[in-house]
């Protein structure tokens, strides 16, 4: 939260979770700010156990230890995975970003209840890990959407530097905003192929966050 204050994304809210906390509501991440964001939680945990390590608490250093690892496993909706997210938007798009960040979670929830099984066994009682595991693998779907963590378009005065997709007025808008890249824009098309539009990534999630995932972009030019 400090975090994104700082980067002068305040979000109006937060709500604490099993594994962290979620920002609610304010303006959208950059996959920059959403790196830098979702980094400080483990960083602090390190910073924390390198303190406890140098001042003897070893029970101390164990516990900001362990959070660090966990939240850095490569999966949603732990720091890991948004790390990953935010990495690959800007290499690719975010249809591929959540595809990998999809496939990684799954791999990394069955290494980790495997894991999680052979604690287990041997403790008789501590069933912590394959928590972790069960809650990873079932966590991570490559249909993941939420826009507070979607790429923001570039600034207007780079406008003219963005690549340009044509893409049809009659396609999910959800599509659309998953499958152009990072800082393109999209020019929308009728079906005469008249030019009835430009959008963004982060105007079409902007309005998604308004209606329904179902709709159109032609629905979503429509709105005002």
């Amino acid at each position: 939260y400090a975090a994104a204050c700082l980067c002068g994304f305040k979000p109006d809210n937060f709500v604490i979770k099993g594994f962290g906390i979620e920002l609610v509501g304010g303006r959208y991440f950059s996959s920059g700010v959403l790196f830098f964001v979702a980094i400080c939680g483990p960083l602090v945990n390190i910073i924390m156990a390198y303190i406890a390590l140098k001042t003897g608490n070893f029970k101390f250093f164990i516990t900001n230890l362990s959070v660090a690892v966990i939240n850095l496993i490569p999966a949603l909706p732990l720091d890991g995975g948004q790390i990953l997210y935010a990495m690959v938007c800007n290499l690719a798009n975010r249809k591929t970003a959540k595809k990998v960040t999809a496939v990684s979670g799954k791999i990394s929830g069955i290494l980790i209840t495997i894991l999680g099984v052979m604690m287990l066994c041997v403790s008789k009682m501590n069933f912590s890990l394959l928590y972790i595991g069960l809650f990873v693998f079932f966590s991570n779907s490559s249909n993941y959407f939420n826009p507070v963590v979607e790429t923001v378009c570039a600034k207007e005065r780079d406008i003219e530097k963005c690549p340009a997709f044509a893409i049809k007025d009659s396609m999910r808008a959800l599509d659309a905003a998953n499958a152009l890249p990072h800082n393109a824009l999209g020019v929308v098309k009728d079906e005469t192929g008249e030019v009835c539009g430009i959008v963004s990534p982060y105007y079409i999630y902007g309005k998604l966050a308004e209606t329904n995932a179902d709709a159109t972009i032609k629905s979503i030019l429509k709105q005002k």
